[in-house]
């Protein structure tokens, strides 16, 4: 199974690689987010309690390795967990290009408004 790579060419692969850089970011940042937070609800559904508190202990020691070791003995299906749920993210993205580029624009547009009015308001101050 190929890992999951939260970058550009996710974006490229959604529609979204055109956005400022910031955007990006905050789109990527997103993403990253979401994933975590749906593959940690979908894993705690399927743990025992013992194996909750185990998980919820190695989290906090802030381990990565040792979380990861412990997810591939205690819950060797959790890549598939992630490769999934990065999936269906990736076409919730996809799908949601257009609308994400429309909000860009009305950003965008509603910034250079702002900027056309404060700088009317500098003139009225000379």
């Amino acid at each position: 199974m190929h890992p999951v790579h939260i970058d550009l060419d996710l974006l490229r692969e959604a529609g979204l690689a055109k956005l400022p850089l910031d955007s990006r970011k905050l789109v990527l940042d997103w993403f990253r987010d979401q994933l975590k937070r749906r593959v940690h609800a979908h894993l705690m559904q399927r743990m025992t309690l013992r194996q909750q508190h185990e998980y919820e202990f190695l989290a906090r020691m802030g381990n990565e390795s040792m979380s990861t070791a412990w997810l591939d003995c205690e819950l060797p299906f959790h890549r598939d967990v992630v490769r999934t749920e990065f999936d269906l993210l990736r076409m919730e993205l996809r799908c949601q290009a257009p609308a994400i580029y429309a909000i860009e624009t009305l950003l965008a547009d509603s910034a250079t408004e702002f900027e056309l009015h404060l700088e009317a308001l500098e003139c009225l101050d000379d």
